[in-house]
């Protein structure tokens, strides 16, 4: 029930920014926003590199390999890749998971970061609280309220209006730190206190040859991957839903038109597929065609796995309003989205129903694939 009770909360959250679908939405490889441009919106971008140039006055939320965000953010930014470099300004909270992080804009309110490698410059101020978990944390920027850390090594060489609460392996206060509340940490080893460094409240040190507990900041971490992962996928659905809208609404009459045929054909493409494809590049002359049925099967499941539950989506809006018509916007989106992370929560069954939609809508697009093919042969 708890985990229900998380997922609903977390799902309309998501829902909160298309009560109006006033929102941007941009996906590809190469995802690049120049500067002058201004979005007066939410703004949604999944890419292999993403650069933003251009400001956004809204909400901005990312997911990509590499991430640079150069202009400012009027609203909340949520933000997840490999490799993010966040010298632009953030007018309201952060939220950051990535390897390598480098933050040297101006954040509003708060910022939960989690990371390999994290470096909040001397550039940057966080005028609310601060919450890290990571390996190596180098914190050179002001900030106004607290700072809660899990790390490995932790170098804190900036001022922090209130507490600061650390649980580490090693701890190094600069020259510069000022805390201005107390000073609890958890180590192995008694921190590193540079003469400089001023501490105004109170030092509490708890020895511990154990791993920092990471339980009281997990809980953070996976509240906001579980709204990324629905974010990622709602994204995906609304650029089929909108960029491909003639081809999805064709895969979505073909899944449910024929339920239990386009199952069948799914489960032809999901196991049929890739073991033909493997079988005949064992010969030389069928190498390129057991690379390009492995393409296939990949690029198949990849827009499956974002378009089934608009499908389902599609089906429930129809069955609820009792309309002729298959319905392909937002909203069968979000409530596909919603109802099928739901499902997935009850045990064995929620499992089998959603590997059946997927399956249905596998084998709608290969269809639809093949009906185009045949088409322009």
């Amino acid at each position: 029930m708890k985990k229900i009770l998380v997922s609903g909360f977390a799902l309309a959250f998501l829902a909160l920014p298309f009560a109006g679908f006033a929102a941007q939405f941009q996906a590809g490889e190469e995802v690049t926003l120049q500067t002058g441009q201004t979005v007066n919106d939410d703004s949604y971008i999944v890419g292999g590199n993403v650069v933003v140039s251009s400001n956004t006055q809204g909400d901005l939320t990312i997911a990509g390999g590499n991430v640079t965000i150069l202009g400012n953010v009027s609203g909340d930014l949520l933000v997840a890749g490999g490799s993010l470099n966040l010298p632009g300004n953030v007018g309201d909270d952060l939220r950051a998971v990535g390897g390598n992080l480098v933050i040297s804009g101006q954040i509003g309110d708060d910022a939960v970061i989690a990371g390999g490698m994290v470096h909040v410059t001397s550039d940057a101020v966080v005028r609310g609280d601060l919450a890290i978990t990571g390996g190596r944390i180098i914190i050179d920027a002001p900030i106004s309220g607290r700072v809660e850390i899990r790390a490995d090594q932790v170098d804190l060489n900036s001022s922090v209006s209130g507490s600061v609460n650390i649980a580490a392996t090693k701890i190094i206060l600069g020259e510069r730190a000022v805390i201005g509340g107390d000073f609890n940490y958890k180590s192995p080893q008694s921190a590193v206190i540079n003469p400089g460094a001023v501490i105004r409240g109170q030092t509490n040190y708890v020895a511990s040859s154990l791993r920092p507990d990471f339980a009281p900041f997990l809980g953070k971490i996976l509240g906001f991957l579980l709204i990324l992962k629905l974010a990622i996928l709602f994204i995906g659905a609304l650029i089929l839903a909108y960029v491909f809208k003639g081809q999805t609404k064709m895969v979505v009459e073909k899944a449910t038109g024929r339920f239990w045929w386009s199952v069948l054909h799914g489960f032809i493409i999901a196991v049929v597929l890739p073991i033909v494809s493997i079988a005949v590049m064992f010969t030389l002359v069928g190498i390129p065609f057991g690379i390009l049925g492995l393409l296939t099967f990949v690029i198949f499941t990849i827009l499956s796995g974002l378009g089934f539950s608009i499908v389902f989506g599609s089906w429930l809006m129809k069955l609820i309003t009792k309309s002729a018509q298959m319905e392909i916007d937002w909203k069968t989106a979000l409530l596909g989205v919603v109802v099928t992370s739901l499902i997935l929560l009850i045990p064995v069954a929620g499992g089998i129903v959603v590997t059946l939609f997927f399956l249905a809508t596998l084998g709608g697009v290969g269809n639809v694939w093949k009906e185009a093919i045949w088409k322009n042969r």
